[in-house]
């Protein structure tokens, strides 16, 4: 079955402008999807940033790092390594 050559051309045409209206679409829900998916980031990206604290006055400096360094200077509790028997390392 052959087809006339002016239906050709015009699903040729037809096809064409569907693909192009198919691929609007599809670039719009993409685009739309994408701004979902990142909306928080986004948001924190444009938005400014938070204010800080105030600095702590430097007659605290030596109570800040005696506090900072307090969990360093525990000393360790006590361990104990269990290690599996072999041949050079008997039980016991």
């Amino acid at each position: 079955m052959k087809l006339p050559t002016d239906v050709v051309k015009m699903y040729k045409e037809v096809h064409g402008w569907v693909g192009i209206l198919s691929g609007l679409c599809l670039f719009i829900a993409f685009y739309a999807g994408a701004l979902t998916m990142f909306e928080l980031p986004l948001q924190r990206w444009a938005s400014p940033p938070p204010a800080l604290a105030p600095a702590p006055s430097l007659d605290r400096t030596p109570e800040l790092v005696d506090k900072a360094i307090a969990p360093i200077r525990k000393p360790p509790k006590a361990t104990k390594s269990i290690f599996a028997p072999t041949p050079r390392t008997p039980p016991g």
